[in-house]
């Protein structure tokens, strides 16, 4: 397990050789994108909902929008 609110977290999954992460995140920076935004600028694939699908679910005005 790897916290990602933490520094060591998040240089833990830059460094850590993971071969995929399985996000179990809730709340604001777990559900709004911003985890999966950092993996994909390391490269690490995930198993969740993508930065704009998570972006827009967790803003609900927008997403009635939509």
């Amino acid at each position: 397990m790897v916290d990602p609110a933490t520094y060591a977290g998040i240089r833990r999954l830059a460094d850590g050789g993971f071969d995929c992460v399985s996000l179990c995140l809730h709340g604001v920076y777990g559900e709004d994108g911003c985890i999966q935004g950092h993996l994909d600028l390391i490269g690490l694939p995930y198993t969740s909902s993508d930065v704009l699908s998570s972006a827009l679910a967790i803003n609900k005005a927008m997403a009635k929008v939509i």
